[in-house]
């Protein structure tokens, strides 16, 4: 008898053993696990109408996902039933890890989940890593759902290359009064060169490429490979109207000087009509040659003086 008692009886408080009685779900599974550390002996009842068991402890699995009472009660007077409410459900968390390739010293990992969860990263010996900041290698991502706890695990792989800078391989040069320019690569990488006039790409090593009109165009080469750095300048193509103007020369004297002037600067030889350099500070009677080659873009251009 729970109570007071009568007739010179003694009285007792029901006991209270929920502390002691434990039933927990696993993620994704029907299956229970049920505990009863209160050392009284007595009944579960899984609360599906047919589940029952007189162990301590051990496991109990489902017909179907569902929510069931649990309860337990012992086989002894005063002692209150202890349960709970449990769901199992199929749960469907999980975690999905990126790989990374990229160009640079060093890399973040990310990682997306099916439901709100930590994640924690290792490397492959289990040693805890900073996502934000890894080298080269294989990493875990170790997931924990919030709201089951339950866990999943996927692996990441980072690649890692410096970025190629070859554009000292890569040249184009321009010609005088011309719109073909002439394009270079010597870097090794097979690539595809972009002319800059929305049409004109090339996938030649070395080459020309003439333009419709003069203009300014940006010339890219982009290797076929990754991390190496698209290299290219900008160039101009137009009319060049460099000249060089030598006037002729009547003295009384033994010898002349010889003088040009050019429309831009630039150097002057002079030569005899046989191609031998002469001075120009003393020359004798005769043809001369002033060869003026621009010091811009190397253009040339020649006139003859009496």
């Amino acid at each position: 008898m729970c109570g007071p008692g009568h007739g010179g009886g003694d009285a007792q408080d029901s006991v209270d053993i929920s502390q002691a009685v434990t039933v927990t779900t696993a993620c994704n599974s029907t299956t229970i696990t049920f505990s009863n550390t209160s050392g009284y002996a007595g009944v579960w009842a899984f609360g599906d109408g047919t589940g029952t068991s007189v162990q301590n402890s051990g496991t109990y699995t489902y017909a179907a996902f569902g929510t069931y009472t649990v309860t337990f009660t012992a086989n002894a007077d005063c002692v209150k039933p202890a349960g709970q409410s449990v769901t199992t459900s199929p749960d469907d968390f999980s975690v999905t890890a990126a790989d990374v390739t990229a160009c640079a010293a060093t890399a973040s990992l990310t990682a997306a989940t099916s439901e709100p969860a930590t994640v924690v990263w290792t490397d492959l010996s289990g040693t805890a890593v900073d996502p934000a900041s890894v080298g080269a290698g294989t990493y875990i991502a170790l997931a924990t759902s919030v709201a089951e706890q339950c866990i999943d695990q996927d692996t990441a792989v980072v690649t890692l290359q410096d970025s190629i800078d070859i554009s000292q391989a890569v040249t184009v040069k321009t010609a005088c009064n011309s719109t073909t320019i002439t394009f270079s690569n010597t870097s090794g990488y097979a690539g595809v060169w972009v002319f800059g006039d929305g049409t004109g790409t090339s996938v030649q090593n070395s080459g020309t490429y003439t333009y419709a009109a003069f203009g300014t165009y940006t010339v890219t080469f982009t290797a076929n490979a990754d991390c190496v750095k698209p290299a290219g300048q900008t160039v101009t193509t137009s009319p060049d109207d460099f000249s060089v103007t030598a006037p002729d020369v009547t003295a009384c004297a033994a010898s002349a000087s010889l003088s040009a002037t050019t429309s831009e600067p630039a150097t002057v030889v002079w030569t005899d009509l046989s191609g031998t350099p002469v001075d120009p500070g003393a020359v004798g009677a005769g043809t001369y040659i002033a060869l003026a080659t621009s010091v811009a873009e190397q253009c040339v251009d020649q006139t003859r003086r009496w």
